[in-house]
């Protein structure tokens, strides 16, 4: 029979053990949602495998278990972890470099696993690569935190082109490392890219979905408006949450495509998983095939699963870009740890000239001006030091080869002109305005969609400027004049 004071450390330690579990769980009720590219995918992709497919872990196993040489994990005299290859002994967490297929392999000292990553000691080791993988694109996140200036430049050397990071989540996450991030890749010469982690309302029903969809596309366009990304930016949502339905990811996308044109980023690309595109939650049809990127992870590596990822590129080709491995280990970074890489088939992340470019629309509610500008750096000075109010972009204008905008500004009325006849700037230069230049370009009926309707009101010596019909109307009733069609815009 048990003593009492054994049944009191038995209690003891159940309690011990109750309060931790607990502790756990209150932590994981309360953490901050904060998604990686690919977080929901790399367990989802197992099943998407090729023939002769082989597991990871038997691929260490068998490194283990090689006769001749000492392989694998064990543990030295003092209990240490230790990892041999070829019989040569390795420091854990450090990657080890076999040299008979121009991989590399890491060992993880965690999981004991063995995780494929692309060699590229040599340049000649890409073109011996079994696939001919390039390693055109990483995508970052805060996770990559760790990253410095000579690691972006130190992956550049090693064939990446294009940095994709991640700006926001839903409509409360904003990555904080972004604006470093993008900085230090433009220092190295990177092109750079953006993605959004849609959440799109967690449910089944597709107009809140497509609710949901537009008000975290006008919070991602915020942002990059306020990081001073251009126009013409690949912006790509990335569709990969499995807390909302299927059923509605693929029309919800194309709301949020829509307002991210009308908030004046209208290069919407899409990420996701190949079965997710095989499965019509993300239809290609709709979205347009080569505007998706895909993930897709193989069991094994290039050589214990030759077949599988000899014809990973033949498979996928028919995508804009593929995502084929979250474990890239690359050479001289001042952390060892893995990045997703990805390999661009058709200038998927590449910026469009942009066409066209936003016509911002400030309010100064001290005189009651309106002010248009194409310039973002403009408009954001103006914001910043409290001259008025954003309103958001009214249109587009071709970006050159219109009709010119003038503008003009009288110093005592202290009002801004917007006129595109000559013999108005002309006049009004020698009566009091003063000539700023020309401000942006205008259309045509023929090649612009969007009048720009043009008020005035005697009372305080203002002109209006509107692309809608409604504000228009309602003014011309309310002591403002109507003054006709001023140009034409565009709607991106």
């Amino acid at each position: 029979m048990m003593n009492f004071k054994k049944i009191q450390k038995i209690i003891l330690f159940t309690v011990l053990i109750f309060t931790t579990y607990l502790t756990f769980e209150v932590k994981a009720d309360t953490t901050v949602e904060n998604n990686v590219m690919g977080s929901f995918i790399t367990a989802s992709l197992l099943d998407e495998t090729e023939s002769d497919t082989e597991s990871v872990s038997s691929s260490s196993n068998r490194l283990r278990s090689a006769a001749g040489t000492q392989n694998g994990w064990g543990t030295d005299a003092y209990g240490n972890t230790t990892y041999y290859l070829n019989g040569v002994k390795k420091t854990v967490g450090i990657i080890a470099h076999p040299n008979d297929d121009g991989y590399t392999y890491a060992y993880s000292d965690s999981t004991k696993s063995t995780v494929i990553a692309k060699r590229l000691d040599h340049a000649g080791d890409i073109n011996k690569s079994l696939t001919n993988l390039n390693t055109d694109v990483v995508d970052i996140a805060s996770y990559q935190y760790w990253m410095k200036q000579s690691d972006f430049y130190q992956i550049k050397t090693q064939g990446v082109k294009t940095v994709v990071i991640k700006l926001t989540e839903s409509t409360n996450y904003i990555n904080d490392y972004a604006k470093s991030q993008i900085q230090m890749a433009k220092n190295a010469g990177l092109n750079i890219a953006t993605y959004h982690f849609a959440i799109f309302g967690k449910t089944s029903n597709q107009a809140t979905a497509n609710s949901a969809a537009i008000a975290e596309a006008k919070y991602y366009a915020s942002q990059a408006q306020s990081l001073g990304l251009p126009s013409n930016t690949v912006m790509i949502l990335d569709a990969e949450y499995a807390g909302t339905a299927s059923s509605v990811w693929t029309n919800a996308s194309i709301a949020f495509k829509n307002q991210m044109t009308v908030s004046g980023y209208p290069q919407v690309k899409y990420y996701t998983s190949k079965s997710w595109v095989t499965g019509g939650a993300m239809n290609a049809s709709t979205l347009g095939t080569k505007n998706l990127w895909v993930a897709q992870y193989l069991f094994g590596t290039p050589k214990t699963n030759a077949t599988g990822w000899g014809n990973i590129l033949d498979n996928n080709s028919q995508y804009g870009a593929l995502q084929y491995s979250s474990q890239m280990y690359f050479n001289n970074q001042s952390s060892v740890q893995p990045v997703d890489t990805s390999v661009d088939l058709s200038n998927f992340f590449n910026r469009i000239p942009a066409l066209s470019t936003p016509i911002y629309r400030l309010y100064n509610p001290n005189n009651l001006e309106h002010l248009y500008t194409s310039s973002l750096n403009e408009k954001n000075t103006l914001v910043n030091i409290g001259w008025g109010k954003y309103e958001g972009i009214s249109y587009y204008a071709p970006r050159s080869g219109g009709t010119p905008v003038y503008r003009l500004y009288h110093p005592g009325i202290r009002m801004h002109l917007y006129t595109t006849d000559t013999n108005e700037k002309n006049v009004l230069s020698k009566s009091g305005w003063k000539y700023e230049g020309t401000v942006f370009y205008a259309d045509t009926k023929v090649t612009g969609n969007i009048p720009v309707y043009r008020l005035y009101h005697s009372g305080i010596k203002q002109h209006l400027f509107t692309t809608d019909a409604n504000e228009k109307n309602v003014l011309s009733k309310s002591g403002w004049k109507y003054e006709g069609i001023a140009w034409y815009g565009r709607n991106y």
